[in-house]
């Protein structure tokens, strides 16, 4: 690979930790209560074992519904907020949380960062260390780390504008062999286009399928620094 690249009320720390607590069920808080899967998630695994599990979210909307299976959202600023952090360890010693669970890549990050203080705060974090999870959520470096222990990867570019785009996607093969493009961050596979030479306007996949030129002028309008990996499209 080359750069162009390729390839409650009680006191903080008053109580034992989750796997101790004397009698009740285990206060598990979630990060991000209105996420579309929180339900069809929480739901069968309290489901599965009745009265062990009370589960909580937070969340900066004042007065967020939450999904049936949780018992309340308390309310707590953003996660891109500076003080989301401090405001979520008190609130995990007020309320006697016995787990916190990031539910996103993005939280998991910031949660892995100030696990100390949430652990000093009597809470065991359902988290990787911090430079695990910035490992799993930085695409480059993962194959990269992968490439050093042998590991076959797709071939991969790291590229960071338009132009680098049209010669990474013609040097991986296009237009006969179709490739993604995938942003750097991000996980779940969000964010990820099919770089297809054939357009098919019936398609209704979860990926959008559209030629190197399409994409190329989609790049070239996105805001900020950006770094995007072209990658081959292996067959599953």
């Amino acid at each position: 690979m080359s750069t162009q690249q390729r390839t409650g009320d009680a006191g903080m720390g008053s109580k034992p930790p989750a796997a101790q607590r004397p009698g009740g069920p285990t206060r598990l808080l979630i990060t991000d209560p209105l996420h579309p899967v929180v339900e069809c998630t929480v739901g069968p695994l309290k489901a599965r074992h009745p009265g062990t599990l009370a589960v909580f979210g937070v969340s900066p909307i004042d007065g967020a519904v939450p999904p049936p299976s949780l018992e309340s959202i308390f309310v707590c600023p953003a996660t891109d907020d500076p003080r989301f952090a401090p405001a979520l360890v008190e609130l995990v010693g007020r309320n006697r949380i016995d787990v916190v669970l990031p539910w996103t890549d993005t939280d998991a990050l910031l949660i892995s960062r100030h696990a100390p203080e949430l652990t000093a705060a009597g809470a065991q974090v359902a988290c990787a260390p911090a430079e695990l999870v910035q490992l799993a959520c930085d695409k480059w470096t993962t194959l990269q780390r992968l490439v050093e222990l042998s590991v076959p990867v797709p071939e991969t570019c790291l590229v960071r504008s338009a132009g680098e785009l049209a010669y990474a996607a013609r040097a991986l093969g296009y237009p006969a062999r179709p490739l993604l493009l995938k942003p750097r961050g991000l996980a779940g596979s969000r964010g990820v286009w099919s770089i297809r030479a054939e357009v098919d306007l019936t398609w209704t996949g979860p990926r959008p399928r559209l030629p190197l030129e399409a994409i190329q002028t989609a790049v070239s309008m996105m805001d900020g620094p950006i770094e995007l990996l072209v990658q081959e499209d292996v067959p599953a």
